[in-house]
């Protein structure tokens, strides 16, 4: 990214915003951001690719823009309306605190209303990369927002972002605690989709009460749905499946657990997969960085 990037995001705010007419700042926002991270990566010598979410659901665990690299999620991106800020665990409000309680299980997440920008791995600001903030508002300044080192500074805290690989503990208990936040952030977007009438989520747990637990509640169906997913595609990983879609992972696990293999197909068919998609490409992802050889 150069200063002609970024300053044709800033005018292109300034454009967008100045447009008479109401709408969600946050979708003003979407297209310009994900732009600027497809030009930061071009600089990098990074093919990357960006997908919107259009899950409106005033309680959505989903952030606003997935970031591929190289055809594989890397991260996403949370927008907030403009002078909101980018301190995600200081935002006011009920919603903004329950959004953030979901997304800090994420290890790989980017926080920014325009003007600030955050780098949050896991719920944690990296040492050394502090919340970075323009000289002004660009969706009012246009490039006149600008300033001093914000270039530099910005494109220092997107570059590890855009670089993310995970890396995967090697002991089974550093293993347990890399994959417990992932495992809640999978069962909050569960619990989210059971309150969605008529979702693919909301079908099966019907199913599971009738045909296994009948007094299983919405929240111990949603830890049951993340805890179950997450150790058949680890099993999977450690059986030596190199793709852990769900299917590809049943496969691998039918050889020798016939039974849980059928379960994670029941649990990850298409349907209930795209309602909870940002849960099992992170899981996904991670999983896949795992070596099975470590653990023989």
């Amino acid at each position: 990214m150069d200063v002609t990037d970024l300053e044709k995001f800033a005018d292109d705010l300034k454009a967008k915003f100045a447009l008479i007419g109401t709408a969600s700042p946050e979708d003003q926002l979407k297209p310009k951001v994900a732009t600027l991270f497809v030009c930061a990566g071009a600089k990098l010598g990074l093919k990357v690719e960006t997908r919107t979410e259009t899950h409106l659901s005033e309680h959505k665990v989903r952030p606003d823009i997935a970031i591929y690299v190289g055809g594989l999620i890397c991260g996403y991106v949370e927008l907030k309306a403009p002078g909101l800020g980018a301190d995600a665990p200081k935002l006011k409000g009920d919603h903004n605190k329950k959004q953030w309680a979901k997304l800090k299980g994420l290890p790989n997440l980017i926080y920014t209303d325009g003007q600030e920008w955050a780098l949050y791995q896991s719920g944690e600001r990296p040492d050394g990369f502090p919340i970075v903030k323009l000289a002004d508002d660009p969706t009012v300044k246009g490039k006149a927002a600008i300033g001093g080192t914000n270039l530099d500074d910005l494109a220092r805290l997107l570059e590890p972002f855009l670089r993310w690989k995970p890396v995967v503990p090697q002991q089974p208990t550093p293993l347990a605690q890399y994959l417990a936040p992932l495992t809640r952030f999978m069962r909050s977007e569960v619990e989210n989709a059971l309150t969605q009438t008529g979702s693919a989520v909301g079908l099966l747990a019907n199913e599971w009460r009738q045909f296994f637990f009948p007094d299983s509640d919405d929240a111990k169906f949603a830890d049951a749905y993340a805890q179950t997913v997450t150790y058949a595609m680890l099993l999977a990983r450690l059986s030596g499946a190199t793709k852990l879609d769900p299917i590809e992972a049943a496969k691998t696990l039918d050889r020798n657990n016939g039974l849980l293999a059928q379960t994670l197909k029941l649990l990850g068919h298409d349907d209930a997969r795209k309602e909870l998609a940002v849960g099992f490409e992170m899981l996904q992802r991670s999983l896949e960085a795992l070596d099975p050889q470590d653990f023989l």
